[in-house]
């Protein structure tokens, strides 16, 4: 119980910001994007960089061909979701990132050059993966990577890539589907 000094009025406490609920999908959202990009390519760039440390010089084969089946089993991973999970409507997956920034424009911002940059930088690290390898002393080992090893990482950064960028716009497009969802249930229920 608030106890009041005697002769002043009670203060009317502000309801909570119906925007704040209505929006919250969508600002996590934008969170886990920026989180899960970040891990994406740590993930990657650790694992490229494991052949740099001497015990593990010898596994850089083995290495490159796990880094290169990760990305394929992450691409396969996002489209079973896609496929397990409710079909967007493509109105609202078109528009996300829109959507996202009339919310929360920084945040949109930020998460955008996340996702944009995720590609980049997997890329980045597959070429300090594969770089050695195509300048192997031996020819026949540089050809074998260059003929059968590069195609192979291309495209898993290919899919990865497709994968990772679908991924983003569905997790927007879901949260702003509840952002909406939200918002009429507030105002269907707003005088009760």
């Amino acid at each position: 119980m608030i106890r009041r000094r005697p002769g002043t009025q009670p203060v009317d406490m502000p309801a909570e910001d119906p925007r704040t609920e209505v929006e919250a999908p969508v600002r996590h959202a934008l969170v886990r994007i920026v989180a899960r990009g970040f891990v994406l390519v740590a993930v990657t760039l650790a694992a490229v960089l494991c052949p740099v440390i001497p015990a593990l010089h010898e596994a850089a084969d083995a290495v490159a061909f796990i880094v290169v089946a990760l990305l394929y089993l992450y691409a396969l991973a996002i489209a079973i979701e896609r496929r397990v999970r409710a079909p967007l409507d493509p109105q609202v997956r078109a528009n996300a990132w829109y959507k996202a920034r009339e919310i929360d424009d920084g945040d949109a911002m930020l998460a955008l050059v996340i996702a944009g940059w995720v590609p980049v930088a997997l890329a980045a690290a597959l070429v300090v993966m594969v770089w050695p390898h195509l300048n192997d002393p031996n020819p026949q080992l540089r050809g074998a990577w260059a003929v059968i090893a590069l195609p192979q990482i291309v495209a898993s950064w290919l899919f990865a890539s497709a994968a990772w960028l679908d991924s983003c716009r569905d997790e927007l497009a879901r949260a702003i589907g509840e952002s909406e969802r939200r918002f009429r249930n507030y105002w269907a229920n707003v005088g009760r």
